[in-house]
């Protein structure tokens, strides 16, 4: 799983919080879990663990908190999109 560069589960039914073991995917460059409105919770500290994100976009659901601080350290984060709901410094844009 580490070796995944690319996961993109956008319009699904799924529900719970965001797992904090997708922090094990370092090699990670695209993140698109939008339109899932069943995901809830906090956006996980392990987020900040994936250098190499490019592309999160997490908007559409039921996320709550705020963007961990070392997402907006990331400099390769290019495109970061969650709710507005959800407090962020460093976003390019909120829904």
């Amino acid at each position: 799983p580490a070796s995944v560069r690319r996961l993109v589960v956008s319009n699904n039914q799924f529900h719970g919080p965001i797992p904090t073991e997708i922090g094990m995917l370092i090699l990670l460059e695209l993140l698109e879990l939008q339109f899932n409105s069943g995901i809830n919770g906090t956006l996980p500290t392990e987020l900040g663990n994936l250098h190499h994100l490019e592309n999160f976009v997490a908007y559409a659901n039921d996320l709550s908190g705020s963007v961990p601080a070392a997402m907006c350290a990331n400099t390769n984060l290019t495109r970061l999109e969650v709710d507005c709901s959800v407090i962020c410094s460093c976003c390019t844009f909120c829904h």
